[in-house]
């Protein structure tokens, strides 16, 4: 007998089947109030009505002429269900323990990675294997993932043609038996559901790992579960930027794999990902020869400002351990291969990743930079064509091709060609469109990028008939401005074309994304993509900007965007911003506040939510780095505070009187008529000093007017309290940004650009980010609590909480201690004072002052607490771009602080060596150095293989109570592949935990010096 069957909240009873109101035969029917089903009876299928008796309460046939509903017009699962006694027959909850899994006989990639993931995390949930089956089981409780039967659920809101991607997970009832049922019209849309009852059950996903609950975990869910979800951005997900060692640089296959199933958990389906010319992923060769492509930035190639080329033996604070390859750089280049091997190895590991991106749903939208040059010009296409046919050939898997303008292209432009020329015909012909734009160079520029964007397209059209293009450049309204040019674009290249660009360089810039996304009709596809790692800072802590993205993300849901990426080198520690971008994509009411609440239930428990939602929330409002200390620019050469002079530290007259010298430059850049045309914007690819190159001086030009009542405003800020001053910086900031598209239409130099662009994000930092001595209080009030948590951890043995916590942890342990030093050692701070001094006592000829001076600076900088900076950072080390970090510590900042020690021991009577701990057979043994009578220097660490230059005497010891002293001979330090572990350390292995054989080994924790699990290093 073939039922229809029933949601929970429904029963069953027993009837006899004959005519209204009698009884001939019996079946029985699982009824809705009302509604008709088609019960197959000794063979017979009929249609009937069912009401119920208002005396028995039993459910009747009728005769009643009212309009008939099947089966067919509700969702609900065929089966065969059990008698009921006509009350609902059923427990509150349905326990999932053990529940087999259907994945049909014949699943597809997605449905299967979708079965082992629930099976896996149900496992480690509670303990109890679920297997994954083909069929539904003929009695028990069961989860059905089979397309053949789930699609037959429509998500509820959705009307005939629901969201490819959308879900409905709904609890059924096979008479005494639960099912729990996740349909989907697609089976990505399955796998999200999957991980939305994952969520149910008190798990999280966020890029840098998954979290669990408190174990043993209630893997329950309500009888009466009914969840449908459908995405607000059809185009969800991260740009990589490969460039910096901290990024996807120097990411293997299994790194992506990680990377790839934590986006898909957080139910996102893009990355963009970027090449410059000089990389390897997007070589291109003509004749046999190669014009574009290049070796991966290693520790050996000082990349992006890096003062010193290391091999990681050689790196600092016995940080080698945790390397076991001598150069730090991509699988592909380890061993350094000659040049067109590493590429093609890059290539392959690349194309490997999008092959399993597909499986997770994934799609990749990958491609490079447009040739700065003539697209007329038959050599200039040429190789452009060249280059495309081999990139859509060596990346079969990537789903868009990706068309980048150069950097300053947006706003500078190019400059225009010269009259007679093809090119110049091509500028005529199409000047209109883009006459709005301004200035000839950015109309040229317009035009000149739009024809390289229509042969792309004739060669996908032509070769690569599914690929679609994505036109992508430097963008934002205060920044770039590429968006603009998609307006003329629009008119000229067809529909299936997507518009993207990277928003302002800093989230927290301004509360919009692009105008030109909401004047773009509602069929053009465009996706906003706000910057959450910008590189004018450095990437080694934290850049917070959820409060930013609420505002952004609600306007570009507002302007019509169908995207939502973030931009982004490293993956956990902005994990706060792609997690709350990855949540809001799917609910467009969640605040930054309620994601600060989700996230603390997810990372340190339920009991915990109120009191960690608050440190969140009060660390996202700190601004950059938490500590009010600028850092370097990660793209740029390596400064303390990333400028000279520095960025204040705090919001007070000094700040003020650092702001007027940038006023009164720009003022002067704004008023020089120049000789020629300029082609760069990007303020760290101009000098400050030589920018722009000028014959005579206009007041009258645009901006100059405006910037001088401006710092006359300015000049009125002084004297105010703290609060004033960070308003009227705010005002300010708003002002000079208004003027600021006018001042781009016109045409600036690049002398002005760099003017500008530099004083608008020095005035940024103050109002938003400076207060050092406040954030140290902040930062110290609240690393408290978190010790205090900990310790309750520890009591009530709830050892899975530990690594989130001390992640955070350790993360501000870093940041106070490097930051310290940094104040300490930034141009014209203490050190650098007493650099001065002690040169002027020297050539006086007072060398024991100079000596003294030198010294109280020297103890001064070591207790500081770079070392103990570098110990933390080790405690956190967690994901490939963990390791990147350390190593981009290594070779930029570190060479120059090791760099500064140097220059004040030359003024001391006597230095110490800086290594001072050896491991000893069983336990540390210290040595401890006792300066010469007249040297007055404190304990540091010196860089390995460098030897003390002045005397002293050594002396053994141990720790007393243990009586080590002299027991057990000092031994040379043990690289091994895997840190020390601290006892006690309940720190485990991340991403290696995969189910079945045939799942991908995500993580593995050993390889190439890279460990998802990072031991606490001795304190």
């Amino acid at each position: 007998m073939g039922l229809e069957c029933l949601p929970l909240d429904s029963y069953i009873t027993k009837f006899d089947l004959h005519q209204p109101g009698q009884v001939a035969g019996s079946g029985l029917l699982a009824v809705f109030p009302g509604m008709m089903y088609k019960p197959a009876v000794c063979g017979c299928k009929m249609r009937v009505l069912l009401e119920r008796c208002a005396y028995s309460g039993v459910w009747m046939l009728s005769d009643a002429p009212t309009a008939r509903r099947t089966a067919e017009d509700h969702d609900v699962f065929p089966g065969v269900w059990a008698e009921g006694k006509g009350q609902p027959s059923m427990k509150h909850r349905m326990d999932l323990r053990g529940v087999p899994i259907v994945a049909g006989c014949r699943p597809s990639a997605t449905i299967k990675t979708a079965a082992m993931e629930l099976a896996r995390f149900l496992h480690l949930l509670s303990g109890i294997p679920s297997p994954v089956v083909p069929d539904l089981p003929s009695r028990g409780p069961a989860i059905v993932l089979d397309p053949k039967t789930a699609n037959r659920f429509s998500p509820a809101g959705h009307g005939s043609k629901p969201h490819e991607q959308s879900y409905r997970v709904r609890a059924l009832r096979r008479g005494r038996d639960p099912v729990l049922v996740i349909c989907s019209p697609s089976p990505v849309g399955i796998l999200y559901g999957v991980y939305a009852v994952l969520e149910e059950l008190g798990m999280g996903f966020y890029a840098g790992g998954e979290t669990y609950p408190d174990l043993p975990a209630d893997i329950s869910i309500p009888a009466t579960l009914d969840i449908s979800a459908s995405p607000a951005f059809r185009v969800r997900g991260n740009m990589l930027h490969y460039n910096f060692l901290c990024g996807c640089t120097t990411w293997g296959l299994d790194d992506y794999k990680f990377y790839f199933d934590q986006l898909a958990r957080m139910r996102c389906n893009m990355l963009l990902m970027h090449w410059y010319d000089n990389e390897p992923g997007a070589a291109g060769h003509l004749h046999g020869e190669y014009f574009a492509g290049g070796r991966t930035p290693s520790t050996l190639t000082k990349p992006w400002g890096a003062t010193a080329a290391l091999r990681t033996s050689q790196f600092s604070f016995g940080t080698s351990k945790f390397f076991d390859e001598e150069v730090f750089t991509s699988p592909a280049g380890e061993d350094l291969p000659d040049l067109l091997t590493e590429i093609k190895r890059s290539e392959a590991v690349f194309d490997n990743a999008c092959a399993f991106a597909r499986d997770v749903g994934i799609h990749i939208a990958a491609g490079f930079e447009a040739p700065r040059a003539d697209p007329t010009d038959r050599t200039v296409r040429e190789k452009f064509e060249a280059r495309l046919r081999q990139f859509i050939e060596k990346y079969p898997h990537i789903t868009h091709f990706a068309l980048w303008q150069h950097e300053s292209g947006g706003c500078v432009g190019s400059p225009p060609p010269p009259a007679g020329s093809d090119a110049a015909r091509l500028m005529r012909q199409r000047a209109g469109l883009f006459s709005y734009l301004g200035n000839d160079q950015r109309v040229w520029e317009a035009i000149r990028f739009g024809r390289f964007a229509e042969i792309a397209l004739q060669i996908l059209e032509k070769e690569a008939a599914g690929l679609r293009l994505v036109l992508v450049g430097w963008g934002g309204d205060r920044w770039m401005r590429f968006a603009d040019m998609c307006l003329g674009y629009d008119r000229i290249l067809p529909q299936q074309v997507a518009f993207t660009c990277h928003d302002n360089i800093d989230a927290s810039m301004g509360p919009t994304v692009s105008e030109a996304w909401g004047k773009l009709p509602a069929g053009r596809e465009r996706w906003a993509m706000p910057w959450v790692e910008g590189d004018i800072d450095d990437c080694h802590v934290r850049q917070p900007h959820v409060e930013s993205l609420g505002l952004l993300a609600s306007d570009a849901l507002a302007k019509g965007c169908q995207g939502l990426l973030t931009l982004q080198w490293r993956t956990r520690d902005v994990e706060e911003e792609t997690g709350y971008i990855a949540r809001f994509a799917w609910d467009t009411s969640l605040t930054p506040d309620r994601f600060y609440r989700l996230l603390a239930r997810h990372a340190f428990g339920r009991d915990q939510e109120k009191r960690m939602a608050r440190h969140i929330a009060t660390l996202q409002r700190l601004g950059a780095r938490w500590t009010g200390v600028r850092g370097t620019c990660e793209c740029g050469a390596m400064k303390w505070t990333g400028w000279t002079p520095h960025f204040p530290f705090e919001a007070d007259d000094a700040a003020l009187d650092y702001l007027i010298p940038k006023f009164a430059e720009l003022e002067d850049a704004l008023a020089e008529v120049p000789r020629a045309a300029d082609s760069e914007a990007a303020f760290h690819l101009i000098s400050g000093a030589s920018a722009g190159a000028a014959s005579q001086r206009d007041e009258s030009r645009p901006g100059v007017a405006q910037v001088k009542k401006l710092k006359e405003r300015l000049l009125e800020l002084r004297g105010r309290d703290e609060a004033e001053i960070r308003a009227g910086l705010r005002a300010i900031e708003e002002e000079l940004y208004s003027i600021r598209p006018g001042l781009v239409s016109f045409g600036m130099t690049s002398r002005s650009y760099h003017a500008i662009d530099g004083l608008l994000i020095a005035m940024h930092h103050v109002w938003r980010n400076a207060g050092a001595r406040k954030h140290f209080r902040i930062l110290r009030r609240i690393r408290r609590d978190l010790e205090d948590l900990r310790s309750a951890y520890l009591r009530q043995k709830r050892h899975e909480r530990l690594e989130r916590l001390d992640y955070l942890a350790n993360t501000m342990d870093f940041a106070v201690n490097y930051d310290r030093t940094v104040m300490l050692l930034a141009d014209n701070e203490s050190v650098d004072r007493a650099l001065v001094r002690a040169g002027e006592l020297s050539a006086a000829g007072d060398a024991e002052r100079a000596s003294e001076v030198a010294a109280a600076a020297y103890s001064e900088l070591v207790s500081a607490g770079m070392k103990e900076a570098i110990e933390a950072f080790t405690r956190k080390l967690t994901t490939r771009c963990d390791f990147g970090t350390l190593a981009t510590l290594n070779v930029k900042p570190l060479p120059l602080y090791w760099d500064t020690l140097g220059k004040l021991e030359q003024y001391m009577t006597a230095a110490p060596p800086r290594d001072l701990t050896a491991v000893g057979k069983d336990e540390e043994v210290w040595l401890s150095w006792k300066p010469a009578p007249r040297a007055a220097a404190g304990p540091t660490g010196r860089r390995p293989g460098q030897s003390t230059r002045s005397g002293g005497a050594w002396r053994c010891s141990a720790t007393p109570s243990r009586g080590r002293t002299g027991r057990a001979p000092l031994r040379r330090q043990h690289r091994s592949r895997h840190p020390p572990r601290a006892r006690g350390d309940t720190r485990t292995t991340r991403g290696c935990d995969r189910a079945g054989p045939d799942r991908r080994a995500s993580g593995s924790a050993t390889r190439r010096g890279w460990r998802r699990t990072a031991g606490r290093v001795r304190e």
